[in-house]
């Protein structure tokens, strides 16, 4: 992957969806996008989302997070994710999320994204 391809595609996510990159104080980087959809089966429909970018191309990007407000529509708790602080003493919600099969030069920021949204898709 050509050198400055992750950065132009985080550019491209921040444009679509509003956000910018974070740096804990561990030196983790996250994009976090500020207007990610949701979808209806969610409370809200549509909200912040991070996702860990240190190392990424190199790196397979894996799981993602939201605010720990977020509920299922219905006020039930997402499964397969757990409270975590990612940002100072706000929790967020840490889905374990993988994608399999992941190929550096063949998947991407965008490609990983859809995953997301399926994931949030599946309201559960």
């Amino acid at each position: 992957m050509p050198i400055g391809t992750a950065e132009t595609e985080i550019q491209e996510a921040v444009a679509t969806y509003g956000g910018d990159v974070r740096q804990t104080p561990d030196g983790q980087r996250y994009l976090v996008l500020a207007r990610f959809p949701l979808g209806l089966g969610w409370s809200p429909t549509a909200s912040e989302l991070a996702v860990r970018v240190t190392g990424y191309p190199e790196a397979a990007l894996d799981g993602f997070f939201v605010p720990g407000s977020v509920r299922l529509a219905s006020g039930g708790q997402p499964a397969s994710a757990s409270l975590t602080a990612l940002f100072g003493g706000d929790l967020w919600w840490a889905f374990s999320y993988h994608a399999q099969g992941w190929r550096v030069g063949r998947h991407d920021l965008r490609s990983f994204l859809g995953l997301v949204r399926q994931r949030f898709a599946e309201v559960r």
